[in-house]
């Protein structure tokens, strides 16, 4: 019998919910201070190195350097790269709450998506609906910013959408890789983007000083990203909660 959805699943998936959430305000926070590529830079060097311990702890095999290193370093850049710098850009000209909002928009971009680069996510009436009901919900709050011409909030606000779309990618891409273990995964994905940021940073960005409220706004943002990330692993590793994430009906027990 298939496993069903735990009360304990249930509660784990809502404080991850909460620490992805959560994120946003530390963003804005560190963005205050610091330019956005090294904000990017510094949560996922320190995020990358919670998980790699964790990758170590859990003695996962890594495979040898070939291919599907690449698939890896794409990985890292359509799940890390590009929307962790995006959500860090987007604050310097929207609210975090209306980052959050915008980023949220990632199960309707990938159901869109799904229909063209997957051959078992067919779209349904209840999938259409929801769609629509979302985007509409985007319309409502991106709307005024194109009739007032609010050039600097409608910039954040694309490049915000651009970051979801990227995570989209990602989420769809990473199913190529399903036979990995999850803490695998996030860990590649982890170590691929900051190989990618961390330089560019330094290029863009040059060493920046890092003002007392900064470090505590890095402190706090990676290390919510961090358990936000190992909460996640744990999350995708427990059948009940993989199963919420497939067509069909879905219950939970205690």
């Amino acid at each position: 019998m298939p496993a069903k959805m735990t009360l304990f699943d249930c509660i784990l998936l809502c404080l991850a919910a909460g620490l992805f959430g959560s994120a946003f305000v530390f963003v804005n926070m560190a963005v205050a201070d610091l330019p956005p590529l090294t904000v990017t830079a510094g949560r996922l060097a320190i995020a990358m190195v919670f998980v790699v311990i964790l990758a170590m702890f859990r003695r996962v095999s890594v495979p040898p350097p070939g291919r599907i290193w690449l698939s890896f370093l794409v990985l890292g850049l359509l799940s890390g790269a590009i929307p962790f710098s995006a959500i860090a850009f987007s604050q310097q000209h929207i609210t975090s709450g209306m980052a959050g909002i915008l980023y949220a928009t990632i199960p309707l971009q990938t159901i869109i998506l799904a229909q063209y680069l997957t051959k078992d996510e067919p779209l349904t009436w209840g999938k259409a609906i929801g769609v629509a009901v979302g985007m509409a919900g985007v319309v409502v709050i991106v709307g005024p910013m194109v009739f007032a011409d609010i050039g600097d909030q409608m910039l954040g606000a694309g490049v915000v959408l651009v970051g979801a779309l990227s995570h989209s990618l990602g989420g769809i891409y990473a199913r190529r890789l399903g036979m990995f273990a999850p803490v695998l995964l996030a860990a590649a994905q982890l170590v691929w983007a900051t190989i990618v940021i961390v330089p560019l940073a330094w290029i863009v960005d040059g060493p920046a000083p890092l003002p007392p409220s900064a470090y505590m706004g890095l402190a706090v943002l990676t290390g919510g990203a961090a358990l936000c990330g190992g909460l996640k692993i744990s999350l995708f590793g427990r059948e009940g909660v993989r199963r919420l994430f497939r067509p069909g009906r879905h219950k939970v027990s205690k």
